[in-house]
């Protein structure tokens, strides 16, 4: 379990999948990358799919979360 997760009451969510609306900006972007960082797993949906898989890519992510882009 990640700090982020322990700190933000997310532990609960650890190693679930979340599908992420708009994740290509905005507040879609903010959410996959903090659930990312929370250690879920993401499937990020957005019009712009070249962009969603460039800003989760870069996110600091541990090796236990996944990502798909659609």
């Amino acid at each position: 379990m990640t700090q982020a997760a322990e700190l933000h009451g997310m532990q609960q969510w650890v190693g679930r999948t979340a599908v992420v609306t708009g994740a290509s900006s905005g507040i879609g972007e903010a959410i996959a990358k903090r659930l990312l960082a929370a250690g879920m797993r993401v499937v990020g949906c957005a019009r712009r799919k070249e962009k969603v898989a460039e800003i989760l890519a870069a996110a600091d992510w541990n090796a236990d979360s996944t990502l798909a882009v659609c």
